[in-house]
């Protein structure tokens, strides 16, 4: 009992648990070692839960890009084109062409040297978005499984 009250300190966190143990026990589920299928699908396939995943995942790749914009850019140019030079001679027939081909090659690197602290706070600032987003998630997927568990509670207890 010591051991439960260091891992799960909470009072409700215990009850919870011990709820989620109890209902899994009674309903024969403790006898294998996943969970049952019925609280599976009931948050894989919750709309809210979803949205919540696809939240997490667009502001992972947002932070991606603000990291992106803190990259140097580099710019690369090239320019020519094909030129035909005639040797003429002093009686004005051409000899001779010269085919040459002039390029012209340019290479730009940019990097902002400092922006005020506004890159820095703002990779703090949605890794603190992405930081709620997780948090808001796990509650909502912890209230989705006691929801379920109650459900199935009962249930069992209309039978």
């Amino acid at each position: 009992m010591n051991l439960l009250v260091k891992m799960f300190p909470n009072e409700l966190t215990k009850r919870i648990l011990f709820l989620f143990m109890g209902v899994f026990f009674f309903s024969g589920a403790a006898h294998s070692n996943e969970i049952p299928s019925f609280i599976l699908n009931s948050i894989e396939k919750n709309p809210e839960v979803l949205a919540l995943k696809e939240s997490i995942n667009s502001q992972n790749e947002a932070l991606k890009q603000i990291y992106a914009e803190n990259y140097p850019n580099l710019t690369a140019n090239v320019d020519g084109k094909w030129q035909r030079k005639a040797n003429i001679t002093t009686s004005g027939a051409p000899t001779s062409f010269d085919v040459t081909n002039p390029t012209t090659y340019s290479l730009t690197l940019t990097q902002d040297i400092w922006q005020g602290g506004k890159s820095l706070h703002e990779i703090k600032s949605q890794k603190l978005s992405i930081s709620s987003s997780h948090l808001n998630y796990y509650q909502t997927l912890q209230n989705k499984i006691i929801e379920a568990v109650k459900l199935h509670g009962e249930l069992i207890k209309n039978k």
